[in-house]
């Protein structure tokens, strides 16, 4: 609320707004400065003496000085901004970075392959799922591998391609051995 309450009283002429970084201040309920100024800057509705690449470096920039953890998923500064787990969204976001972004990395004084993030998951596409297990299975144990991967990722989202490979090659082991029931 307290974003919505400030571009509403900006909107409505306030000459002065109060603000956080991080959540830090002197009372609940200030709205958070990176929330506000993208905002504004993206959307062109107030100029402002505050630039994006300002405001996520302070931001970072105060969470080391005070060794404070930024929530992953904290919208416009959170390390999770520019992650695709979705096929759709990687592919889109490949052939062009503003397809499922509002945000882009420049916008915060970031490149591109500093930040963007493409994890393999079960949600991956077929083609970024293939050309991973290609580089660790021969070609005939690529779908089987894709496969079992899509499973037991579904139910354990850490779990790396590598592990479920080594973990398929002993199921395979003990079951043609008579060990697995």
């Amino acid at each position: 609320m307290a974003t919505a309450n400030t571009l509403a009283a900006i909107l409505n002429g306030a000459k002065q707004i109060e603000t956080t970084f991080l959540g830090i201040g002197e009372r609940a309920g200030n709205a958070p400065i990176e929330e506000i100024i993208t905002i504004l800057t993206k959307k062109q509705i107030e100029s402002t003496e505050f630039t994006l690449p300002d405001v996520y470096k302070t931001s970072i920039n105060i969470s080391k000085i005070l060794d404070f953890q930024i929530s992953e998923n904290k919208p416009i500064i959170g390390e999770n901004i520019f992650k695709h787990e979705s096929g759709i969204h990687q592919d889109g976001t490949k052939k062009n970075i503003n397809m499922y972004q509002y945000l882009v990395p420049s916008d915060l004084g970031l490149k591109n392959s500093q930040v963007v993030q493409f994890p393999i998951s079960n949600i991956s596409s077929k083609k970024i799922l293939h050309n991973k297990f290609k580089s660790i299975v021969n070609t005939e144990e690529i779908d089987e591998n894709i496969s079992f991967y899509k499973l037991v990722n579904k139910f354990s989202p850490e779990v790396a391609p590598e592990d479920t490979v080594d973990l398929l090659q002993i199921i395979k082991r003990r079951s043609k051995d008579g060990n697995f029931k």
